[in-house]
């Protein structure tokens, strides 16, 4: 504890200062003690630490009073006046003492105040801090060393007004203590006077005595002389052999010395060897790391897959290296990457997923077809056609199988490799088969020029003759009612299935390659030779044209859903399209024409067969999986229940809704009546808690019921949180605090140290800590108890969202002004993430803590690795981003916009699992050895 802190300018005070320390420590001190009080003082209290206002605060914190000693220069001061600010804030006023050293103070008893308050000596927080009067002292006069002493009554009389104070008595009783500190010392002095003079007469009593003893000892040294000249006659004899062994000792260590000499001379040249070896693998590594990332952007452009590796490989050669893991992000956030299924000998015609997705077959040049899994394993393999399979086709129940060859046979297979059915008839390649929905029928296209329909037993039922030149696709309608044919002769024709032509598509300047129906069966969509897609409505009106290819288009395709388009190409590329013409994803690696792509029934993954003796798997990261209308305004907040079954969404419209996790409604809850702000899951998935602006919050049940409100707020509820345990909740209010909870409404404590609303709210994982961010630019960790842990400063406007790393060793800030921050426990930045270009609204850790997710009000979600390298930049919604979050298991990312819609999208995962997992293709010994690695 101290006394008293002095608060000073070192630029003013720096000498009088340490004299009103000294004074004050020594006035009236008894001779036993080392001073009468314990002054703090920062030059003589304070150890060197970067925590130094801490340190100040907690010296603060343990005096009595503050003197502070008031000048022009000290009223200026940022130290100073933010020691009278705390001491203000948290010390009683009758404990400030005011030493004026500079300037001048004027008191004006008429308006209780000092007169003309900007330019006296006080702070601006003292100008009007006083309903009279204070106590202060004048030392404006006390210059010098000789002023600044005990002995000058002038600075005397001062300092026993303040020592007064500090000892809490009046000063004529402070005085008398002083003379009778004084007086003691005299009588001590002169007691110690009389005890020297007779210890003196002691001393020269006992010399006396000491002289005879001396005389005794000269005696017994003579005695002793002559006994040391006897063994010294010994000694010399001992000499002598001494001086031998320490020859022979020398020598030993000579010899020593010399071989030690030559161990490290030998081990000098060994580690010279050692780092010109070092020096020379490091120089080896950075050139190849240099060469390797060189061919990494140079691959990229017409192999992603392989470039990745390479940019990969280069990182691994050298020390981390920012410039190269940009290169390396950058080649993955804008490509779609590829593994090889199975291994061929000739060109692959065809290949297609099963309905259920779990396996694909294949058709090539040598006439084999053979079924795989994802993996890449061969499950079977099928033998009956004799020439090229051109063309495979799944029946509607996965089953069975039907291919066509350029032996001009098509077959029915059933999975164990038998043999159903033979269609024969055609006298041409076969090209295109289909099977109409309900898996009764088929169609066939040929090379001949024609089309047939056909049951399943192989009666042929229809031909369709009426094409000029050669057929190249011919698919059935969804609802199995028409059929559409591409020809050599530019146009596509819509039939009935008597064979009576609908409509013709005319607009191509090449020829028709290929042609679908989307799965509403209310487009088609056309490929061609004239290096375009174009997308027809029924009637024959083009809606769009889809360019990018430089060669012929050998496929088109719809994904399941029909939001997206997938063409492949005689370039060696397949693209992925949106409904609009913008090509979002360029499939590049083989190094031959394409023939067929395929989505998987859940449109997440591609099938590409290639002339290239290659069929290759490519995942969509990022591909919008769901989009549906939730709520008619502002989608305020996202929840995924802790199983990934459910979402739980809130909204502005005042409806808090369920649904599965497919987008699907489940049930609506009525509880709010104002704008609901916050909604979330408990940590066992069976409540919600919610967060309004009607300042409430509620726990309901999955059925609706109201089981608890939370009341007390007296502002909007922004967030709300569970304890990992499930047994507390948080609220974040813009009353300015947060509140934590038990699940009966009892209110447990109060947060309080934001300036402003709290815009959210949220536990650590082990539930310990409390992380709150706020209109005010700052966040605040707390402990549970409500003392503060950490203030994290830096963002230039709002912190709107925040969240803990699944570890609970980091946290991050997004803001309004456009970026988030990462910081350690300890509220230093890591990291900060540019890009956005309107402020963040909502953000997440991805499941694993490798990747951070920010949704803004620029109409973008972007996902970042924690170096802040954009991942992926998810671009769907046409209004702001309130809302985003993960699925638990981290395979889906929900967002909700300001016009009410929820997208479901496919998350991309960090680079680096990525390169771990078996997603990509591996580096064959060849690539290996052709690129040193």
């Amino acid at each position: 504890m101290y006394n008293a802190f002095i608060s000073y300018s070192h630029a003013a005070d720096g000498m009088l200062a340490p004299a009103l320390q000294t004074a004050l420590e020594k006035f009236a001190k008894p001779w036993y003690k080392v001073r009468n009080l314990n002054i703090f003082r920062d030059t003589t209290s304070l150890s060197v630490s970067p925590h130094l206002w801490s340190n100040i605060q907690k010296a603060l914190d343990k005096s009595e009073f503050l003197i502070y000693m008031a000048s022009p220069l000290s009223e200026n001061s940022k130290w100073v006046n933010k020691e009278v600010d705390y001491w203000l804030a948290h010390k009683s006023l009758d404990t400030l003492l005011i030493v004026l050293t500079e300037g001048d103070i004027f008191w004006d008893d008429e308006n209780h105040t000092f007169s003309d308050p900007k330019n006296n000596s006080l702070p601006d927080a003292l100008d009007r801090a006083f309903s009279q009067e204070p106590f202060f002292i004048d030392l404006r006069t006390s210059k010098t060393h000789e002023d600044l002493s005990l002995n000058n009554p002038i600075f005397k009389k001062e300092v026993l007004k303040i020592a007064a104070h500090l000892h809490k008595k009046e000063p004529k009783d402070m005085a008398s203590a002083a003379v009778l500190a004084h007086r003691k010392m005299i009588w001590i002095r002169n007691g110690a006077i009389s005890v020297l003079l007779i210890l003196a007469i002691l001393s020269i009593s006992l010399g006396l005595r000491a002289t005879k003893n001396a005389e005794a000892a000269i005696n017994n040294a003579k005695k002793a002389e002559i006994n040391r000249l006897k063994a010294d006659s010994t000694a010399l004899e001992a000499s002598k052999q001494r001086d031998n062994a320490i020859k022979a000792r020398k020598e030993a260590e000579y010899n020593a010395t010399l071989a030690k000499l030559q161990k490290d001379t030998a081990q000098i040249e060994r580690d010279n060897a050692l780092k010109q070896k070092s020096i020379a693998i490091t120089e080896r590594n950075r050139a190849l790391g240099n060469y390797l990332i060189m061919e990494a952007n140079k691959q990229s452009l017409y192999n992603p897959t392989l470039g990745l590796q390479l940019a990969d490989a280069a990182l691994d050669k050298l020390p981390f290296n920012q410039e190269i893991n940009t290169d390396r992000i950058k080649i993955y956030k804008e490509n779609v990457f590829y593994k090889n299924i199975g291994k061929f000998e000739k060109g692959i015609y065809s290949a297609v997923f099963s309905p259920d997705g779990k396996t694909i077959i294949t058709g090539s040049e040598n006439s084999i077809i053979k079924l795989w899994d994802l993996k890449g394993n061969l499950i079977k393999e099928f033998k009956g056609h004799s020439d090229v399979v051109s063309a495979i086709k799944f029946s509607p129940d996965g089953k069975t199988f039907m291919t066509g060859s350029e032996d001009e046979t098509a077959i029915l297979w059933d999975l164990k490799g038998n043999i159903i059915q033979k269609f024969i008839g055609h006298t041409a390649r076969i090209i295109s088969i289909s099977f109409s929905p309900d898996g009764n029928k088929v169609i066939t296209g040929s090379w001949d020029k024609t089309v047939r329909l056909w049951d399943i037993k192989g009666n042929l039922l229809k031909e369709f003759e009426d094409h000029p030149q050669y057929l190249s696709s011919a698919v059935f309608s969804p609802e199995g009612n028409t059929i559409l044919t591409g020809c050599g002769d530019k146009v596509a024709r819509l039939w009935d299935l008597k064979g009576n032509l609908i409509k013709e598509f005319i607009g191509h300047t090449s020829d028709v390659t290929s042609v679908v129906f989307s799965p509403d069966g209310q487009t088609i969509l056309t490929g061609s030779g004239d290096n375009t897609a174009r997308l027809w409505s029924l009637n024959g009106k083009l809606i769009q044209q889809f360019k990018g290819h430089s060669k012929t288009i050998t496929s088109v395709s719809f994904s399941n859903d029909g939001n997206i388009i997938l063409t492949t190409s005689m370039d060696s590329t397949a693209r992925i399209w949106n409904l609009k013409g913008k090509s979002l994803y360029h499939l590049k690696g083989h190094s031959d024409l394409i023939f067929s792509a395929n989505f998987s029934p859940d449109d997440k993954t591609v099938v590409t067969s290639s002339l290239d003796k290659t069929v290759r798997l490519w995942e969509l990261k990022g591909k919008l999986i769901k989009k549906f209308k939730a709520h008619n305004y502002i989608v305020q907040s996202v929840s995924f229940s802790p199983d990934g079954s459910k979402i739980v969404t809130g909204s502005a419209d005042k409806k808090i809704r369920l649904w599965d996790k497919e987008g699907s409604f489940i049930q609506e809850f009525k509880a709010h009546d104002e704008a609901v702000f916050t909604v979330s899951f408990s940590p066992n998935g069976k409540t919600i808690l919610t967060g309004s602006a009607d300042d409430t919050a509620f726990l309901i049940d999955l059925k609706g019921t109201i089981l608890q409100k939370f009341i007390g707020h007296n502002g909007n509820i922004f967030s709300t949180s569970f304890s990992p345990d499930g047994q507390k909740t948080l609220t974040s209010s813009q009353d300015k605090t947060a509140r934590l909870w038990d699940l009966k409404g009892n209110l447990i404590q109060e947060f309080k140290g934001h300036i402003k609303g709290v815009s959210y709210v949220i536990f650590s994982p082990n539930g310990n800590t409390i992380l709150t961010g706020s209109d005010d630019k700052t966040a605040i960790l707390w402990d549970v108890r409500g003392n503060i842990i950490q203030k994290f400063k830096g963002h230039s406007k709002s912190i709107y969202s925040g969240a803990f790393s699944p570890n609970g060793k980091t946290i991050v800030t997004g803001s309004l002004d456009n970026t988030a921050r990462l910081w350690n426990l300890k509220g230093q930045l890591i990291q900060e993430f540019k890009g956005h270009s309107e402020g963040i609204t909502s953000i997440a850790f991805s499941p694993d803590g490798t990747m951070i997710l920010t949704g803004s009000l620029d109409k973008t979600v972007r996902l970042w690795d924690l170096s802040g390298n954009i991942i992926h930049i998810f671009k769907d919604s046409i209004y702001g981003i309130d809302a985003v979050n993960f699925s638990p298991d981290g395979n889906t990312i929900i967002t909700g916009s300001w016009n009410g819609s929820i997208h479901i999208w496919s998350a991309p995962i960090s680079i680096s699992s990525f390169l771990k997992s078996n997603k990509i293709q591996p580096l064959h010994s060849s690539q290996k050895e052709k690129f040193g690695i």
